[in-house]
């Protein structure tokens, strides 16, 4: 069968490359195995494997799309590199308004014809050693030497497309196959010893630079838009740990499953950051215009927006877009995705303007501008190199045919982002009518000397209510469509989770899209989202952590800082430290705060080893990689939200000497600064097992009963307040088995009660009170059964501990019914 064959030709391709690299003895083994294999064997297994997902996707209507060319490249492809997981939304271009239909039968075809092939005793053996062979650094460095692909993506794609050629060719001469296992025989047909083995050396020839042509523009320009819409379309945060983003087991989700399409708000010019900082306060208020609207409406469009807000997911949603709308026949229904686009279907080019940066310091200029220097050396990375042409050819037509989407100038260092933004300004001085969209966090721009010229700037608005509840509603179908959770299940997870992020301390977390990615991976794992938010934040921060912590190239934190014996905690010790200070010294109290560099590298060298010089490596990484701690302005960085930094600074209160009479003194001298953290530190002490000095700390805040008869002051009930809600924090029943945990719990009671007879207070002070009493026991109230049924049922109201129960008993007598003349004595 084709599948077989063209599965058998790319492992023998590899493997014929590595051998003419001079690594052919890492695949000897596998080489012995494969070779030595019954070929009819291995394809009866195949054939097998094929049947049995075959009825596991029960759909007879998928048999012609199995049959596809595309859908052969793309099984081969995901049972070669596990890593990167079968992609149905590839197929999307060739299947377009069919695939939907039929996505979850085609998912269940693929996930048994792997886990048929992964546990036969023929195919099992070739897949696992062929994939543990292809992630060896050793093989991975000399490919790359030689601008070999690092993926098997380009080298299935060549193999497919010979094999397809010969077919053409097989069925055009009237050939036939014959026999079990005969592949072809006849005029111009496919043999097993002949034309197979020679589709192999073609291939293994063409990437070793030996092909005889050149290959074709359309073919160039697939294998160029094929490799950018995959690479646009990861989704970085849905692998960010196992157990978070894939609750149960099976493929990532892909950029394209989740996008939410983002509104902007038009900038009016600012000078100063401060300035921009007041407009974004106001930006609900705004008019809101999608993105995608902008960069339709002007040729050079520069999208401002802080960390997380969806920049870079909103160029590389636009790279995965007109990619698939240039490899599709009737690119329309990919183009409708971009809303009243009129431009037509452009090649798309995603740059990291970081890497230009980098590239300019290693590389001369030549001559060309530098932007299209780094493009064409990156197109010679990837093996693309000729498609250089193509590219030059569509920038010299007259009309708009490229789309260049620059990446993260804010990600350029300091002392190159001159030297950048005069190179991007220069690229379109050299083809004004192409179209341009740069991205930028606005401290790297505002109230800079450097300017992109005929820019129009717009900055990302922060997710609306819609939106989050459209990206809730298709982070829960993918999730049910790749068969991870039923869709009853599904739809009942997405209505809790909406509910969930209307908690007013959620809400502003999840008008970030980041953010409410990080949300969703939480209540996708856990099934929901934590009641109190100090396990909320807990579980944040871990998985924000793991950002740093969990590379699939090995590069993570600890490993870039390369200090024995450094662990993961040390480095959570030290954001705690950050914390802290930062919160202490900040002058605002609404946001979180901006830390310098040099006082950051200060607060983080004692967790390690005292290195200066790790300090600075570890903020290096830091700017790379966007977690929890975020680069803010060009020497400063932040949390990605306040409440993040309330809750480290909490965290690290507990390592105070003295923790609770430390938190009361600094709740003497500033009240409103520190609220929350004794709020979360409380709660973060009660879940690490320190729930004496959680107690202990509000024992030191509130040391002494209410006596009978004494006023109660504003600040005494503001006192008496915050120790509820961090009671609520602890947990009651938590608080009930501390020592002396009953004696506070009493006393804040007491203390409310007679806040509410106060005439001291106001009227809005005594509610605030009554509200922190009801959620701590309102010793006034009791639970009563309204009847022995609702006893049996345990349903119950609190009604005033009194024995009337609050009623109001009234003698019976004479009254007046009725009104005004009807009025009736009885």
């Amino acid at each position: 069968m084709i599948l077989e064959a063209l599965l058998s030709a790319t492992i023998e391709a590899m493997l014929g490359l590595l051998a003419e690299i001079g690594l052919g003895d890492a695949g000897d083994d596998l080489r012995e195995r494969f070779l030595h294999t019954d070929a009819k064997k291995r394809s009866r297994a195949l054939q097998k494997a094929f049947d049995a997902a075959m009825a596991a996707a029960d759909d007879p209507e998928i048999q012609d799309f199995l049959a596809s060319s595309s859908f052969r490249e793309e099984v081969v492809r995901a049972l070669l590199d596990p890593m990167r997981g079968f992609d149905l939304q590839s197929l999307q271009a060739q299947w377009g308004e069919r695939l939907p239909e039929h996505a979850l039968a085609v998912r269940r075809f693929f996930n048994a014809l792997q886990n048929a092939l992964l546990a036969d005793e023929i195919w099992g053996p070739i897949l696992s050693r062929y994939q543990e062979l292809r992630f060896q650094k050793t093989v991975r460095d000399a490919l790359e030497a030689r601008q070999l692909p690092l993926t098997d993506e380009m080298l299935v794609r060549s193999v497919n497309q010979a094999l397809t050629r010969y077919q053409a060719e097989l069925h055009g001469n009237g050939a036939v196959a014959e026999g079990e296992g005969a592949k072809a025989v006849g005029s111009g047909g496919m043999l097993v010893e002949g034309d197979y083995h020679q589709i192999v050396r073609i291939t293994i020839n063409q990437f070793l630079g030996r092909a005889t042509e050149e290959a074709a523009e359309d073919d160039l320009l697939r294998r160029y838009l094929d490799a950018a819409a995959r690479q646009a379309n990861l989704l970085p945060w849905a692998k960010v740990t196992t157990d978070y983003a894939d609750p149960a087991g099976g493929e990532g989700l892909r950029l394209a499953d989740v996008y939410i399409d983002l509104d902007t708000t038009e900038l009016r010019h600012v000078e100063r950051e401060e300035e921009l900082r007041q407009f974004l306060r106001k930006q609900r208020e705004a008019e809101r215009i999608s993105a995608q609207e902008m960069v339709s409406r002007h040729a050079k469009l520069l999208i401002m927006g802080d960390p997380g807000s969806g920049k870079s997911t909103f160029v590389k949603h636009l790279t995965y877009l007109m990619a698939q709308a240039g490899l599709a026949e009737t690119p329309q229904a990919w183009l409708a995705r971009l809303g009243e686009w009129e431009h037509g279907v452009l090649l798309p080019f995603w740059v990291e303007l970081r890497h230009v940066a980098a590239f300019a310091g290693t590389h001369s200029k030549g001559n060309f501008p530098l932007i299209l220097g780094y493009i064409r050396h990156a197109l010679e990375e990837w093996g693309l190199a000729p498609f250089w042409d193509v590219l030059q050819a569509r920038l010299a037509s007259d009309d708009a045919q490229v789309l260049f989407l620059l990446d993260g100038l804010d990600e350029v260092p300091k002392e190159q982002r001159q030297q950048i933004v005069a190179a991007v300004n220069a690229l379109c001085g050299l083809y004004p009518q192409q179209r341009y969209v740069v991205t930028c966090r606005p401290y790297a721009y505002v109230g800079q000397p450097w300017k992109l010229q005929g820019f129009h700037e717009v900055t990302l608005a922060p997710f609306s209510l819609e939106q989050i509840d459209h990206f809730i509603e298709n982070w829960y179908e993918q999730l049910a469509a790749r068969g991870r959770i039923p869709a009853d299940e599904a739809y009942k997870k997405a209505q809790s989770l909406k509910q969930a992020v209307r908690r007013r301390d959620l809400l502003g977390l999840a008008e970030r899209p980041l953010l409410m990615t990080v949300m969703a991976q939480l209540h996708a794992y856990k099934g929901k989202l934590p009641e109190d938010r100090t396990q909320l934040y807990a579980d944040a921060v871990d998985l924000l952590l793991e950002r740093w912590e969990s590379r699939i190239d090995g590069s993570g934190v600890l490993e870039y800082l390369d200090i024995p014996g450094l662990k993961m905690s040390d480095l959570k010790s030290g954001l705690y430290r950050v914390a802290y200070e930062a919160h202490r010294l900040s002058p605002k109290r609404e946001e979180a705060a901006d830390i310098q560099e040099e006082q950051l590298r200060k607060w983080l060298a004692p967790y390690l080893n005292d290195d200066w010089n790790k300090a600075g490596a570890f903020i290096e990484f830091i700017r790379e990689r966007a977690g929890l701690l975020i680069r803010h302005k060009p020497d400063a960085y932040t949390f990605p939200h306040r409440s993040f930094q309330e809750y480290l600074a909490a965290c690290h209160w507990l390592s105070l000497p003295d923790y609770p009479s430390e938190a009361a003194r600094l709740m003497r001298e500033d009240w409103d600064r520190w609220r929350e953290v004794l709020v979360l530190s409380t709660g973060y002490a009660a879940r690490t097992d320190r729930l004496g000095l959680a107690l202990a700390a509000l024992n030191a805040l509130l040391p002494e009963n209410h006596q009978p008869g004494a006023a109660v002051s504003a600040e005494q009930a503001r006192v008496a307040g915050l120790v509820a809600q961090s009671l609520v924090e602890i947990g009651l029943v938590g608080v009930r088995r501390g020592a002396g945990g009953e004696t506070v719990l009493k006393r804040t009671r007491g203390w409310l009660e007679a806040a509410l007879q106060s005439e001291v207070l106001s009227a809005a002070e005594r509610a605030e009170a009554g509200r922190a009493l009801a959620k701590i026991g309102d010793p006034r109230f009791e639970t009563i059964a309204l009847s022995r049924a609702a006893a049996a049922s345990r349903r119950s109201v609190l009604m005033p501990a009194d024995p009337t129960l609050g009623f109001i008993r009234i003698p019976a007598g004479a009254f007046l019914m009725g009104e005004d003349e009807e009025q009736h004595e009885r």
